[in-house]
């Protein structure tokens, strides 16, 4: 927005300001509490400065003048209830307006919330890059597939079942996700299944009536906790406006070449119920991918389509200027009619995969947020809810084949003694049983269930210093039907009802709880410290029983029973920002993260297997924000090195029908990371975004 002063509010209704006389940073915040507003400013600017005070009924505009009264400070809005301010008289920024009118600076002027309370991204001390969602709605940028296309430091591998694992900064591994994804304030993660590896089932919501994507670069252990080693991800969803009704609906088609048609449809409606106080969103989506992958063997073509469909409801109460609820619920379905990948032997686009894997999952959210405004300053409340139901389908042939050989399945199939070897017969026996078991799927139906809430506190109200702090708890858990079954020759879809080779169920659950905070402290007009912590205790569970035992692959050598394991730990961030001049930021800092680990419920480990524990890792960064103002230049640049200790990674069982997890060694990761976004003409843009990223084993 341009730099201004307040809009011109001549119809605006008076109001009752009680503020005393003392420090301006209490006299701000104490005018945002009694307005409403939001007031940004650096701790540094503020400091040691006094007010006049405010006892009278009047504007927000005029209190805001009576306040700044003498001071020398400027004010830029950010929106309609929300200012920074700035340094520069109050005459000064009126004679700017009309300047930077036209082409602004709005960019620079985006509000974000990576820090768990607002600031300007230009200001920001941290490797962030922000996506407004005209941006996105522009590019047609609609989920994570093309977001990370468009955001070279997010990667995204996927498997055929349309399993997705993101990765920032080369921080890839089996288990619990290296990349937090929050959608505002509620944290999502997907369901454990058999192989407790819970960050390859990442949520993908439709990126529709989004206001806005925060991606965090770097371990964010001491503010979003476990699952943020690499980083972390915030889709920002458009809240609520009880200012205006307003409608929107959005439609398109697509070809995929060589493949099957695409489209989608969104509608929104927006509805201010009373005025300035009361609002509700509501929005629809549906979508369609055309799918490309040829199938010879059960004779289908352009398979691998994706079908979404949605919807999402907000509802946001301001009862008074203090005080704001905000309750939203989400809900989308999606479907993938068969595995996504084809193999080069068989030809391009073709898949030789004897099944047809259709995967599908619905996710069901909802979310409550309450902030309150004091003299001292915000207090947020929060808590999710969310269930996730996934099923998914993965060709088992190629496991089942793999043990027609294998004597141990033979003696276990003839229920031979231990020791015992099969002879002809009962060879001939187990070969006609294992063959008659093919094609196979493994169909898993699973789900996850989480309970989390956060509650924290942010204040500017102590001398020259911030400070956030906040307690945090999840409980969260997960299981999984994991079903050998067999498949039908002619369509490669599983026979229903099902066919079963074996049956068992995985049940896993995580309590998680933490303590964290941070405090920046100016030391001069320039330079500020900062420190973080986090403080956090985990306990894992998980148990299986064998319903119908594989006698191929030997599932019931799973150990009975209920396993645990538990955990405390810390994370700490230091950091010292360098501000010589505005348009300028130059950061180095040292931060940390960490994931929990947990108990492999898998056949034939010994118990020194069973479990494994959390990884941790330290990054040490440098980092510099700078703004030219006369070629319209914004420069973001990061180097960074990173020591990731015992990482949990994927290993095979002995006969290498399963997979589990386990610690493997330390790693080393060097990486550069460039933005550069530059306005050579009104309206236009050119933007580069690159990185480099250098990871190996160090140990083991």
């Amino acid at each position: 927005m341009p730099e201004a002063a307040l809009a011109d509010t001549t119809n605006e209704a008076e109001q009752r300001f009680d503020i005393p006389a003392g420090p301006l940073r209490l006299a701000l915040l104490t005018f945002a509490r009694q307005s409403g507003m939001q007031i940004l400013f650096a701790p540094e600017l503020v400091a040691n400065r006094t007010g006049p005070g405010l006892h009278a009924s009047c504007g927000r505009q005029v209190a805001l003048e009576r306040i700044l009264a003498g001071s020398g400070f400027a004010v830029r809005r950010l929106g309609p209830d929300a200012v920074m301010i700035v340094a520069g008289s109050r005459h000064a920024a009126k004679a700017r307006e009309t300047a930077t009118a036209v082409q602004g600076e709005p960019k620079r002027d985006i509000m974000v919330t990576a820090f768990k309370y607002p600031t300007i991204l230009a200001e920001s001390a941290a490797d962030l890059s922000v996506m407004p969602g005209a941006s996105l709605a522009r590019r047609e940028i609609r989920d994570l597939r093309e977001l990370a296309s468009a955001t070279p430091s997010l990667a995204m591998s996927e498997a055929s079942s349309g399993a997705q694992r993101l990765t920032i900064r080369g921080v890839y591994g089996r288990g619990e996700a290296t990349v937090g994804v929050y959608y505002g304030d509620a944290p999502v993660t997907g369901p454990s299944g058999t192989t407790f590896d819970p960050g390859w089932i990442t949520p993908d919501q439709e990126l529709v009536d989004i206001d806005r994507i925060e991606l965090l670069r770097g371990p964010q252990g001491t503010l979003y906790g476990a699952s943020s080693m690499g980083g972390t991800l915030r889709i920002h969803f458009n809240r609520p406006d009880p200012a205006a009704a307003a409608a929107q609906v959005h439609t398109g088609l697509a070809t995929t070449r060589g493949g099957g048609a695409g489209y989608n449809a969104s509608a929104m409606l927006n509805l201010p119920l009373a005025k300035d106080r009361l609002a509700v969103r509501a929005v629809g989506y549906t979508r369609r991918i055309g799918g490309y992958i040829d199938q010879p063997l059960v004779a289908q073509e352009n398979l691998g389509a994706t079908d979404r469909i949605g919807g999402r409801l907000a509802l946001e109460w301001k009862p008074g200027p203090d005080v704001t609820l905000r309750v939203s619920g989400l809900r989308q379905a999606s479907r993938i009619d068969a595995g996504r990948f084809w193999n080069d032997e068989a030809g391009l686009y073709l898949s030789d995969v004897p099944v047809r894997m259709p995967n599908e999952n619905t996710l069901t959210l909802g979310n409550a947020v309450l902030e309150v405004m004091t003299d001292w300053g915000m207090l947020t409340a929060s808590g999710t809810l969310y269930r996730w139901n996934v099923t998914r389908q993965s060709d088992f042939s190629d496991v089942i084949a793999g043990q027609v050989d294998s004597p141990a399945a033979c003696s276990r199939y003839n229920a031979l003694p231990a020791g015992g070897t099969c002879d002809a017969a009962q060879w001939a026996a187990y070969e006609a049983y294992a063959s008659s078991r093919l094609p196979a799927l493994l169909y898993q139906p699973m789900h996850v269930t989480s309970a989390n809430g956060e509650l924290r506190f942010h204040s500017e109200a102590l001398a020259d210093m911030a400070v956030t702090l906040g307690l945090f708890a999840e409980r969260r858990r997960s299981r999984v039907d994991s079903i050998t079954a067999l498949g039908d020759t002619a369509s490669g879809l599983v026979l229903k009802p099902l066919d079963v080779t074996g049956f068992r169920t995985i049940h896993t659950g995580l309590d998680q709880f933490a303590v964290f905070g941070e405090a920046s402290r100016s030391l001069t007009s320039s330079l500020t410290v900062t420190g973080g912590f986090r403080f956090f205790h985990y306990f894992r569970e998980a148990g299986g029983e064998i319903v119908i035992p594989n006698l191929i692959t030997g599932t019931a050598d799973i150990a009975p029973g209920q396993f645990t394991t538990r955990e405390n730990g810390s994370n700490y961030k230091a950091q010292l920002a360098w501000r010589p001049a505005r348009g300028l930021l130059g950061y180095i800092q040292i931060a940390d993260g960490f994931r929990p680990g947990g108990v492999n419920i898998t056949p034939a480990l010994t118990e020194t297997e069973r479990t494994y524990h959390a990884d941790s890792l330290r990054s040490y960064e440098a980092g510099l924000r700078a703004h030219l103002p006369g070629p319209a230049l914004d420069l973001q640049l990061a180097a960074y090195h990173i020591d990731w200790s015992d990482m949990i990674y994927s290993a095979n069982s002995a006969n290498s029908a399963f997979t589990y997890n386990t610690n493997v060694g330390d790693v080393d990761i060097d990486g550069v990371e460039l933005g550069l976004e530059w306005k050579p003409v009104p309206g236009g843009t050119f933007s580069l975004n690159a990185t480099w990223t250098d990871s190996r084993l160090a140990e083991n």
